[in-house]
């Protein structure tokens, strides 16, 4: 998100509305997301958007977190 709009919640609203339009398309039931350890702010944006924390991983050569939202 731009530097100008950052504050604002709107990468959680974001995440949150392509999340939801991903389950109304009947496109899957689950989507993942490895964010970086350290990018608080995006950590704190995906948790925001309903995302639960299930692990640390290096899957990709970084350190991240693997966040997880299913379909409710």
């Amino acid at each position: 998100v731009d530097r100008r709009f950052r504050g604002l919640g709107l990468a959680s609203r974001m995440i949150d509305a392509a999340c939801a339009y991903f389950f109304a398309e009947g496109r899957g039931h689950t989507v993942t997301a490895h964010i970086k350890s350290d990018n608080p702010a995006s950590l704190r944006s995906f948790r925001k958007a309903h995302f639960l924390p299930q692990r640390e991983s290096s899957e990709f050569g970084v350190s991240s977190q693997l966040l997880v939202r299913t379909f409710a």
